[in-house]
């Protein structure tokens, strides 16, 4: 694969540490991971497909920003982004934002697969979180660039962080000021949009209710019950009945409410862990989990 960024280091900007971008309106996605002495680096799988982007060109500008999480004490490197097509330009990258605890990669990304590499600087370790962003959606609401977008950033011009009329989601660069260059980003993803949201969660429920013994566990006499809960709306859900994780004794697609079911999924006698999956078409995933003791033998 062709490798498409290199890690550079920029000049430190304004301490960005009372902001977090989890809250952000224009984070689209969010994947949650942990750099270890075991695993000091990890690959996250992600994909821009028109199902799921309307761009007005070829490619879009997006922002990939990684922070450490409460408690940690990583230093993120920037990310590095590669794709067999080779079809991305990188814009900016800097691996030193809000002191040592983000870095931030903007690129400008065509249809396709693509694997980002996050790691660490100086050796260190801890939890960390990627938010990704479309560059330019200054209003945050709706997760796209429209003329609207381009004249409150006109608007905001000079704005600094900490000031009433300073937004992040109008800083592509995230350094703390808004300027010419956050205008440029959202001129060129003018009319871009995506209907991605941040995959939370999911939740798994056994229907018909197991009955909960005295220890807190659950169990059934019911030797095929139905599976179901909630999820973002229009995903992927896989099951797991097994231990071989790899998610392959049913599929499911979450309706526009979130809602999915996995019905008749027959029990084995004794303990089962039963597994959902869930994934969107960015590469976003959620995992939910129920133990359940099938009892088919009558008091």
């Amino acid at each position: 694969m062709k490798r498409l960024a290199r890690r550079h280091r920029f000049p430190r900007h304004e301490e960005l540490e009372s902001r977090r971008l989890l809250v952000a309106n224009h984070v689209f996605a969010q994947f949650i991971g942990n750099l270890s002495n075991t695993s000091p680096q990890q690959q996250i799988q992600f994909s821009l497909s028109a199902n799921d982007f309307n761009l007005s060109g070829s490619k879009a500008v997006l922002g990939f920003q990684v922070q450490r999480q409460a408690g940690s004490s990583l230093d993120p490197a920037a990310v590095q982004i590669f794709s067999a097509a080779g079809c991305s330009a990188i814009r900016l990258v800097t691996s030193d934002l809000a002191g040592t605890s983000q870095s931030l990669l903007i690129a400008e990304l065509a249809f396709g697969n693509y694997t980002l590499n996050v790691s660490a600087d100086h050796g260190t370790r801890g939890g960390f979180q990627l938010d990704v962003f479309l560059a330019g959606d200054a209003l945050g609401s709706d997760h796209k660039v429209d003329m609207s977008d381009l004249t409150q950033i006109r608007g905001l011009l000079g704005a600094k962080a900490g000031s009433s009329n300073y937004r992040v989601e109008a800083d592509a660069n995230l350094d703390g000021i808004i300027t010419s260059f956050d205008y440029t980003q959202a001129r060129d993803n003018l009319n871009d949009s995506t209907r991605i949201k941040p995959l939370l969660g999911v939740t798994l429920a056994a229907v018909p209710a197991p009955v909960v013994l005295p220890s807190g566990g659950l169990a059934t006499n019911v030797s095929s019950v139905a599976f179901q809960g909630v999820t973002q709306s229009l995903v992927g859900v896989s099951l797991e009945t097994g231990s071989d994780a790899n998610f392959d004794n049913g599929s499911a697609t979450s309706n526009a409410s979130g809602n999915y079911v996995f019905p008749g999924v027959p029990l084995q006698v004794g303990a089962n862990a039963v597994q959902v999956k869930a994934k969107d078409g960015f590469g976003q995933q959620a995992f939910g989990s129920i133990a359940l003791t099938f009892d088919n033998v009558a008091p």
